[in-house]
C-alpha cells in the first residue's frame, strides 16, 4: 500500500511542495533537539493542533481541501495518499538516525516502535479507503497514533482516548 500511495504522490505535478527530501528529513532530525517530536494531524482540530503546538511538537496535517489549521505546521496535501510522506519520513528515521540497515524490517519497525518521533493523531471520521489503508499501514510499521476511543485496528498499539 505505501509503495501504490509512493507512485501516486511520485506521478503529481506538486509533489515538490510536500515530499519530505533527504536535506529536509536530516535538519528536521537535528531539529528534534529543540522539539518534542513530530505529529501528523489527520483531519482539522484546531485545538488539538494549538495543544501540540504548544507542547512543541513539530505538526504535520493531512486536511481536506479548503481547510486550515492555526499556527505553523506542514502541510502534507488534502489527497487521501497525502499521509506517505509523513510515513516515509518516519521509515527513514531508523537509518538515518539508528544506522538501522533498511534491509532488516523487523529491526526498522523495532527501533521505530521504541525510538520514533512521530505520532499519528486521527482527528476525522470516515477515512476513504486509502487514507485507512494508509493509517493501518503507519500502524503496521510501528508508528505511535492517538485515536478515538470506537477506532478498531488489528495492527499497532493505538491510544483510545474519548477526544484526541
Amino acid at each position: 500500500m505505501l509503495g501504490l500511495a509512493e507512485l501516486s504522490e511520485a506521478a503529481r505535478p506538486d509533489k515538490g511542495q510536500y515530499f519530505i527530501n533527504d536535506r529536509a528529513l536530516r535538519a528536521r532530525l537535528v531539529g528534534l533537539n529543540t522539539s518534542t517530536g513530530w505529529a501528523l494531524l489527520w483531519g482539522r482540530d484546531e485545538q488539538l493542533c494549538r495543544r501540540l503546538q504548544e507542547a512543541s511538537f513539530t505538526v504535520f496535517a493531512v486536511l481536506k481541501e479548503g481547510e486550515s489549521l492555526p499556527g505553523t505546521y506542514k502541510l502534507l496535501g488534502t489527497r487521501p495518499t497525502a499521509a506517505v510522506y509523513f510515513i516515509q519520513a518516519i521509515l527513514c528515521y531508523p537509518h538515518i538516525y539508528g544506522r538501522v540497515p533498511l534491509a532488516e524490517p523487523h529491526a526498522v519497525t523495532d527501533f521505530i516502535e521504541d525510538d520514533s518521533p512521530g505520532v499519528l493523531f486521527l482527528a476525522r471520521k470516515g477515512l476513504s479507503e486509502m487514507e485507512e489503508a494508509l493509517f493501518t499501514a503507519g500502524l503496521s510499521v510501528g508508528i505511535p497514533a492517538v485515536v478515538p476511543s470506537d477506532y478498531d485496528s488489528l495492527y499497532g498499539n493505538p491510544c483510545r482516548v474519548a477526544r484526541p
